[in-house]
């Protein structure tokens, strides 16, 4: 089921390319100029690696 990045909340689990990854931060930033932009930071479920991604109003993330 697909969820839009603005209604992603922490705590959730996501699949990104074939692996799960909880969210543990989410930031919505609306710089001067341009469009709003959304930081989310991810923890890998089996080797709990983290990652960060920039990602755009308009994406969608596949909720688990």
């Amino acid at each position: 089921m697909s969820v839009k990045v603005t209604d992603a909340k922490r705590g959730m689990v996501v699949r990104i390319q074939g692996e799960y990854f909880q969210i543990t931060k989410y930031i919505h930033t609306t710089p001067g100029k341009g469009q709003a932009i959304n930081h989310i930071h991810l923890k890998h479920l089996l080797t709990g690696r983290q990652k960060e991604l920039r990602l755009n109003t308009g994406d969608t993330l596949d909720n688990v």
